[in-house]
């Protein structure tokens, strides 16, 4: 009974990790984004302690991964991701929570974006595409401007 209870227990907690565990402490200690070159050639996005050190890989796709930005308090990176440079390649924004390394991929209109920005004073996510910016909620982007 002991031994069900506890796979139970362990099969609902899930187990998710930082992908700066051991590194930086989120909300302690200042950090930056930066995009640099993977182990593939491709961009990749890295975090290094404002003081210096080691960097820390974050992202380990084949695609591109360009135009980092961290909410104020550092626990949201939002990004652009795409195959490549091309004109017309299509884009996506992605999300990742650096507390627990999930990732989310928000929904944008048919008009690429070109960069991402978190608001100042709430958890919400602008997008520039096509002349226009758009914010809101992860998740519920709409457009503020065009």
């Amino acid at each position: 009974m002991k031994r069900t209870a506890l796979l139970l227990l362990l099969g609902t907690v899930g187990c998710n990790f930082s992908p700066l565990m051991n590194r930086i402490e989120i909300g302690q200690e200042p950090f930056v984004i930066v995009v640099g070159e993977g182990a593939d050639g491709r961009a990749d996005l890295f975090a290094v302690s404002s003081g210096g050190g080691e960097m820390t890989q974050l992202t380990y796709t084949t695609l591109l991964e360009v135009g980092p930005r961290l909410t104020p308090e550092g626990a949201l990176l939002g990004f652009i991701r795409m195959r490549d440079t091309l004109v017309g390649t299509p884009r996506e924004v992605v999300v990742m929570n650096l507390l627990n390394g999930g990732e989310r991929v928000i929904p944008v209109d048919s008009t690429p974006p070109d960069a991402v920005a978190w608001s100042s004073d709430a958890p919400a996510l602008c997008t520039h595409a096509g002349g226009a910016t758009l914010a809101g909620p992860p998740g519920q982007v709409q457009i503020i401007d065009a």
